[in-house]
């Protein structure tokens, strides 16, 4: 028994569900032969009855962790992705919170529970150790598998905190009785965590089981010269045609296996359909996609004109549905009943189905009525099984379609698009946004490029400006656009094995820039200037600007293209202003500004007569227009107008009249002090 013990203190070497289940029984049946092989691993041996509980509870956590642990974790069916909100947690509880503190949280995908499943180990302030387990639809259960821990410390490898990809968990506890033992549990996780598949699902990615009515036609009809990928196994019910369950151009389907058996039943017959009432004349819920019930129920025709967002549930079409061309349905957690009338699936269908509960992983369920669905603008992703028991499914493919599986009575597939039949991967498009083009300007070669599936890549682009135009092998969007505006491109990448995944971008095309003509200000000579900024039009924001020919000590801002510093040389000059936008298109415009010299006032004699009125005007020599005239100390009979001129009535009495005047002109230059002489005569 002593090889039992030690199995607690070393990393199991992974253990099988048999193996667990084992593990439970065994804890239960060896509890008394457990507890002395347990008790000699202390640092205190002591067979006092506080010990043999703690060494009992040992045995206990040992098996629950080694559980836990193998069970983290899960793939999802339709994307054959792992779930990266599933596995082990030192600080998330996953909603399954125990009275305590937190010590380790495990999550899972239950295939017997069709849904997730969490553990949380806490502990408790009266030192108890209480496992709670979780189930999506039940009332949460504890279970208290240790009675007397102190302290409870999980730590996992071979990062310490459990974050990324963890290959094993330690569980180090403290005991609390008067000789306290410390021991640790240890368990590693599985290299792959587990499956978690649909209800009574197929086995295969593809199963058409014959139509009843007329069992001698071929039930798969490859009508039009469109690829068919089954990453997995198609399985068909034989029929009396020459060309067997598959007609038409049978070189355009491609599956890892074709199997054909001689009677084949419909896999998901036991399925439960939604219970609905298409009786009546109520008013269908508004607006649609808003969960309404369990089911929702629609029992008039539906049209969707505008993309729409479905909550997740389960939805009931009575007389069916009408998916227009161009318009995008998606939702998580949704399944789409169509009864009644036959249904028309024309736009973009990006769905993932419920993931637990009695139609799990069903994204499309069409009961009674003939479904077409077609693939849009953009590839379409159903993360599901779709499911026609009765009538025939028809596929017009344009654009490509991924869906997770097919099960079918009958099926047709039609155009010259492509559709892939199994785990729809997770790819992505790059880059995530466009660069501005300028009309009538080569566009920046952008070269898409795509991950998560399998290179090379063929590339579609739908509503790209006129002018411009995707290499279906590269990915490079090229060309001169020759409009402007702002389009919704949508990128479509598909691999080899007709995985698809298209992006919505916006692509703008501008007019080329343009610089918006204004007069510069003279100016004068050693004066500090700042002029407005230039103003450029069209083109791609921000701007850049630079100039030549400008007068010395003077600089263009490149950032508002307005000119700066204080000019030290008189002239005239002619600037050539460029301006670039964010995209490097660039315009240039000429202007011109002078450069006055310092202004200066000379002394005037003005000759008067006496009692005579007058009206003269100084004489400013250099400097800027407009001036401003201020007074210094004008005589009485002395008047000064803005303009500069002196005005007013000569007084009687031969006299000669001194006085001073100052001018400031449009630059700020100051002539103080300019001496006028009035010679009254």
């Amino acid at each position: 028994m002593t090889g039992r013990r030690r199995d607690a203190d070393r990393a199991d070497s992974g253990f099988t569900l048999a193996e667990v289940l084992i593990a439970v029984v065994l804890s239960g049946m060896l509890v008394s032969g457990v507890v002395g092989a347990l008790a000699t691993s202390f640092n205190v041996f002591n067979n006092s009855v506080a010990t043999i509980a703690e060494s009992s509870d040992a045995d206990v956590i040992a098996t629950l962790l080694i559980q836990d642990a193998q069970s983290a974790g899960g793939i999802d069916v339709a994307t054959a992705d792992t779930d990266p909100s599933l596995g082990i947690s030192l600080t998330d509880d996953g909603g399954c919170t125990a009275a305590g503190t937190l010590v380790v949280r495990f999550s899972w995908l239950d295939a017997v529970d069709r849904g997730r499943r969490v553990a949380t180990y806490a502990r408790t302030p009266a030192n108890a150790l209480v496992r709670r387990s979780c189930v999506s639809g039940r009332p949460p259960s504890d279970a208290i598998v240790g009675s007397a821990v102190s302290s409870a410390i999980a730590t996992c490898t071979p990062v310490a905190n459990c974050t990324g990809t963890p290959t094993g968990i330690s569980l180090a506890l403290l005991g609390s009785g008067q000789n306290p033992s410390s021991y640790t549990v240890k368990a590693t996780t599985r290299s792959r965590p587990q499956v978690r598949s649909a209800p009574s699902a197929p086995t295969v990615a593809f199963s058409v089981f014959g139509d009843s009515r007329n069992p001698e036609c071929p039930s798969i009809d490859l009508a039009g010269r469109a690829m068919v990928t089954v990453v997995g196994e198609l399985v068909a019910a034989s029929t009396a045609c020459r060309s067997g369950p598959i007609g038409g151009a049978r070189a355009n389907l491609l599956a890892t296996t074709i199997r054909t058996v001689a009677d084949l039943a419909d896999p998901l017959a036991g399925l439960p359909p939604p219970v609905a009432d298409c009786s009546g004349a109520a008013a269908d819920p508004t607006p649609v996609g808003r969960n309404a019930g369990s089911p929702t129920v629609y029992r008039r025709r539906i049209t969707i004109r505008t993309d729409t967002v479905f909550d997740p549930g389960d939805y009931v079409f009575c007389n069916g549905i009408n998916l227009q061309r161009g318009v995008k349905l998606s939702g998580s957690g949704v399944l789409l009943y169509l009864a009644g009338s036959s249904s028309e699936l024309r736009g973009v269908l990006d769905l993932t189905p419920p993931s637990f509960g009695p139609r799990a992983n069903v994204a499309i369920w069409a009961s009674s009525s003939r479904t077409t669905i077609s693939g849009g603008l953009e590839a379409s992703l159903i993360r599901g099984i779709v499911y026609s028991p009765t009538e025939e499914l028809r596929f017009d493919l344009d654009r490509p379609i991924n869906v997770a599986a097919i099960v079918a009575s009958e099926i047709r597939f039609d155009e010259t698009g492509s559709i892939r039949i199994g785990p729809v991967p997770t790819l992505i498009v790059l880059p995530g946004s466009l660069p501005v083009g300028t009309q009538g300007i080569a566009y920046p070669d952008t070269r898409m490029s795509a991950t998560g599936g399998t290179a090379p890549y063929t590339w579609y682009g739908d509503g790209l400006p006129r002018g411009l135009a995707i290499d279906v092998a590269t990915g490079l969007i090229s060309g001169t656009p020759t409009s402007t505006g702002s389009s919704t491109v949508t990128i479509t990448a598909v691999d080899p094995t007709g995985a698809a995944v298209s992006a919505r971008l916006v692509l703008t095309v501008n007019s080329p820039p343009q610089i918006a003509d204004v007069v510069l200000p003279n100016w004068t000579i050693d004066r500090s200037l700042v002029t407005l900024p230039l103003v450029a039009t069209n083109g791609t924001p921000p701007y850049s600007w630079s100039a030549s020919g400008l007068p010395p000590g003077v600089a263009m801002d490149a950032t508002t293209g307005a000119l700066v510093g204080t000019p030290t040389l008189a002239g005239a000059y002619t600037l050539d202003v460029q301006v670039t936008d964010a995209v490097l298109v660039a315009a240039r415009r000429t202007f011109t500004i002078t450069i006055n010299a310092a202004p200066t006032v000379p002394a005037p004699t003005i000759s008067l007569r006496q009692n005579r009125r007058f009206s003269n005007v100084p004489v400013v020599v250099g400097g800027t227009p407009a001036h401003t005239w201020y007074p210094v100390d004008l005589p009485s009979f002395v008047t000064l107008n803005p303009d500069g001129t002196i005005s007013g009535r000569a007084p009687g009495g031969a006299q000669q009249v001194v006085f001073t005047i100052g001018v400031i002109d449009a630059a700020g230059a100051i002539v103080d002090a300019t001496v006028i002489t009035l010679d009254i005569t």
